[in-house]
């Protein structure tokens, strides 16, 4: 084996690692994320079910205030 291919193998290994790390934080991140969204869309939910908009019958839609 010559100088120049171990190099090289050193830099492919270095780079596969590298790789591999990087993997695992996009994996993490996307977890977070789920479980961030779902706990926000959790909220959201609870939120609009605990408090229902009050709309009296024959009101008209332009006189609701936000």
């Amino acid at each position: 084996m010559t100088e120049n291919s171990a190099a090289i193998e050193e830099a492919w290994a270095r780079n596969h690692q590298e790789l591999h790390r990087n993997i695992s934080l996009a994996n993490s991140y996307r977890l977070e994320l789920s479980k961030i969204l779902l706990a926000v869309t959790a909220g959201i939910f609870a939120f609009t079910v605990a408090f229902p908009p009050v709309v009296e019958a024959g009101t008209d839609i332009t006189q609701l205030s936000v």
